[in-house]
This record gives structure tokens, sequence and C-alpha cells, in this order.
């Protein structure tokens, strides 16, 4: 019995010691953890640009009518040089080609202005001149930028996450050397915030694109749209040798 007991006492110690060897060596195990960051700004190549046609009286007094206006305005678009592939519809109003609800309400309204909002996508401002110096004032009631973006977005947003690591990596480094030590491998990699800032089209701006509708033909050439901002933030934990 007492041999029992004894053998007993020896395990406990035995797994008591061996638990607190492997305390002491996660407590040894060292490592740092960093934040590093990237952003640029960019060009944006895709302009989308909105144009609303309405129905309007000439000086004959005559009503120029909604489907007259819009084969025009596709004239004029393909003489600027843009493609059908360009151009998206966004809505009508009081217009339906084939319902019997347009029918209904013309009869019911013969002096109804009809009207079509067509999306544009324009890579540069000068397109946008060239073709907003050839459309039709009394038709055009509107038009303003309703988005920016760019074509290359996600190659851009890969070599910012690089470099946003990169940058946590050297920050590493010079910190451990600062207190003469060296990094090792990675041992955790995390992507914190990934932000895209979209310039937002405003009044002013909008207003802008109205009034370049006064302007001389190519104004705009070599002027630049406002930037997009592209920001990334990566945490990364690395070992200390």
């Amino acid at each position: 019995m007492k041999k029992i007991k004894t053998l007993a006492v020896c395990l406990l110690l035995t797994g008591t010691l061996t638990h607190a060897q492997t305390t002491d060596k996660k407590e040894k195990a060292k490592k740092i953890e960093v934040t590093g960051s990237a952003e640029m700004e960019v060009v944006p190549d895709e302009i989308y640009v909105n144009f609303t046609l309405q129905e309007y009286y000439n000086k004959s007094k005559q009503k120029l009518d909604i489907n007259q206006i819009q084969k025009d305005f596709l004239t004029r678009c393909t003489a600027a040089g843009i493609t059908k592939d360009r151009i998206q519809i966004q809505n009508m109003n009081g217009y339906d080609q084939s319902s019997w609800y347009w029918r209904k309400k013309k009869q019911e309204q013969p002096d109804m202005m009809a009207s079509t909002t067509y999306i544009i996508k324009f890579s540069v401002a000068a397109d946008i001149d060239k073709l907003v110096n050839t459309l039709d004032d009394n038709a055009t009631q509107n038009m303003y930028i309703s988005k920016t973006s760019c074509s290359k977005i996600e190659d851009y947003r890969k070599d910012i996450k690089i470099k946003a690591l990169q940058a946590a990596k050297a920050k590493a480094q010079y910190l451990c050397e600062s207190i003469g030590e060296k990094v090792g491998a990675a041992l955790l990699i995390k992507e914190v915030t990934d932000v895209v800032g979209y310039p937002q089209p405003t009044m002013e701006r909008a207003m802008m694109s109205n009034m370049a509708m006064d302007a001389a033909p190519s104004a705009n050439e070599g002027i630049d749209f406002q930037k997009i901002k592209i920001r990334f933030e990566m945490v990364a934990q690395f070992a200390i040798q």
C-alpha cells in the first residue's frame, strides 16, 4: 500500500512539473502585433451621366413627340462616338411604347409631357462636352453625374493590401531592431478595413455639368474628375526571434 501511495505522489509531482515547464515555454514565446496601412488615389475612368429628355412645344406651338426626341438624342450619341452598350434607360415618366396605359393617359391629358432619362457611361470629361454641345437644349431638361468608378479598381485594391501588409512587417522590423531583437515568421495576418472613397456627386458639380451645355467644345480637355481614394489596414503578428 505504501508503494502505491509513493507512486501516486511521484506521478502527481511529475505531472505538476511537466505542466509548469509547458507553461514556462508558452510564456517565453515572444511575438509582436502591428498594424500597417496604405492608400492611393486613382482617376475614375467610368463616369455615369444622367440625361433627362422631355417633350416640348416649338416656336410654332407644335409638340415634339418623345419618340422623335429619343431618336434624335440617340443619333447625336452615335455621332459623338457613343456605342449603344454604353447607354441605358433609367426610367420613363408618362410613357410606355406598348402599354394601353400610355394611350389612355394621352387621351385624358393631351398636353401631358412625357420624359425619358438615359444613363451614359463616359471615360473622360471631354467626351461629355462632345455630346453636350450637340444636344437639343429644349428637350434636355437636366443632366448630372450620378456615379464615378474605375475599371481597374480590383487590381488597385490588391496592390494596396500588399503594400499595407509590407508596411506592417517593416514596422515590426524597426520596432524589434530598436530593442535588439529580430522579427521571425508571420503568425497572423488580418484585414481590418476596406475603405474605397468614391467621390459623391454634389449639387455644385451637377450645376457645373449643366453649365457645360453652354461651354465651348472640349472645354474640359485634359481635366480629370475628382479622384477615388483607396485605403487598407492590415494587422499582422510576427514571432520575435
